[in-house]
């Protein structure tokens, strides 16, 4: 037996005896279901009550060298196994009364995957910005959705939103996030939070994403100043569990995006090293604080900042998130996202290359506009969904100009 077996067979052996057997016993029938068929490779392999952890892993271990599958994946499929809360215990089934609350979606500690992958930042041991926040609510199978077989993704649409904007994801659901295929192309989108610090807001969270699949959640606070950090959990997400991913279109839940506008532009864009989006040049800091992008000379001594695509939308090729992340921890903390991420782009040496198709200011319905946009910064989100079908429907019979001239974009400071 390989060293790296033995030595994870040690470890969750003891979990099996005092949390899956446990867990089993007292879980509703219908989720005994939704369990049973998260453990199974291919139906090869069927869980009871009766079964260890440790004899489950045995079994994946063996079938997973038939399915050619990493050790990687193999610590995911015990991710699904446990769908456990960071602190180890299973949340909403202590009692009746909870028994309606869905358990967090399963977190296998990252560092358990990262102790047993080498990744493009394992040798830094000295970060200057480390990212030490873990995982509350995670996807690892997120871009797996196919049983074990890794799926194609094509695009992976990585959406910052505040805990508390339930509708708000609903309507980017319900509209622009609705299309998981275009032009025979797979898109995926995650929404990317922070903690609320409020009870009721996080046990919805957990509903909404037992309900969906489709959250990660950190375990820093959820804010403005933070927003380099949920780009940072972005991106390591995406080198862990969706390696794969051709691109990441990175955005807000307040941008209305076109998949479909998006997926012909990167028809024939660079597969690596490819960052686009609106870029700003020559860009100053602010130095008074009364501005809210304020940035002082402690955290940022120059002068000008370096070329950057604005944050409300900007498309990454894949193979640039581990890079990013790698770089992150090495550069003096900024929150401003978008500026911060340019710099990791700048030690990269890569060039943003410019794009007018995102909108910055915000606007309000042109259907002209939106038809040919990739993102558009709305002015009223909560609109987007009627925006959406009347771009499908074109109840107008609107006729656009085959070149439309792009609105003046401009970043109004303060």
């Amino acid at each position: 037996m390989k060293p790296w077996v033995s030595v994870l067979l040690m470890a969750f052996s003891v979990l099996c005896v005092m949390q899956i057997v446990a867990l089993y016993s007292w879980l509703p029938n219908k989720y005994k279901k939704d369990l049973n068929s998260c453990l199974s490779i291919e139906n090869h392999i069927s869980i009871s009550s009766r079964e260890t952890l440790g004899e489950k892993f045995k079994q994946l271990t063996k079938e997973g060298k038939n399915l050619g599958l990493s050790k990687a994946e193999l610590v995911l499929l015990l991710d699904q196994a446990l769908r456990e809360s960071q602190n180890g215990e299973v949340q909403g089934f202590g009692s009746k009364k909870e028994e309606s609350i869905p358990f967090r979606a399963g977190t296998v500690d990252q560092k358990v995957v990262e102790s047993i992958v080498t990744y493009p930042w394992s040798d830094i041991s000295n970060p200057i910005n480390p990212h030490d926040y873990e995982l509350v609510i995670n996807q690892p199978n997120f871009c797996n959705k196919d049983g074990l077989n890794k799926t194609s993704v094509f695009v992976l649409v990585l959406m910052t939103s505040s805990p508390s904007n339930f509708k708000q994801r609903d309507i980017q659901r319900k509209s622009c996030m609705s299309l998981s295929q275009v032009y025979g192309r797979n898109f995926l989108s995650l929404f990317l939070l922070g903690d609320s610090g409020n009870e009721k807001i996080s046990a919805k969270v957990v509903e909404e994403s037992f309900k969906h699949g489709d959250i990660l959640q950190e375990n820093f606070q959820d804010s403005y100043i933070n927003l380099t950090v949920k780009i940072q959990m972005g991106m390591k997400w995406v080198s862990m569990y969706c390696p794969q991913a051709e691109y990441i279109l990175k955005t807000d839940d307040d941008v209305f995006v076109s998949l479909s506008n998006i997926a012909q532009l990167l028809e024939k864009a660079p597969r690596k090293n490819y960052y686009t989006g609106y870029v700003y040049t020559g860009t100053k800091p602010l130095r008074e604080k009364k501005y809210k992008w304020y940035v002082s000379e402690e955290q940022y001594p120059r002068t000008i900042f370096p070329p950057y695509c604005c944050g409300i939308g900007y498309i990454l090729s894949g193979d640039l998130a581990p890079k990013i992340f790698t770089q992150s921890l090495t550069i003096p903390y900024i929150y401003l996202e978008d500026v911060f991420t340019g710099l990791c782009i700048e030690k990269l040496n890569i060039v943003p290359k410019v794009n007018p198709g995102f909108f910055v200011d915000k606007q309000d319905y042109d259907y002209c506009t939106f038809k040919r946009a990739y993102a558009v910064h709305v002015n009223k989100p909560i609109e987007m969904f009627k925006y959406w079908n009347n771009l499908a429907e074109n109840t107008a019979n609107v006729t656009c100009k085959v070149r439309m001239e792009h609105l003046r974009h401009r970043r109004t400071f303060g």
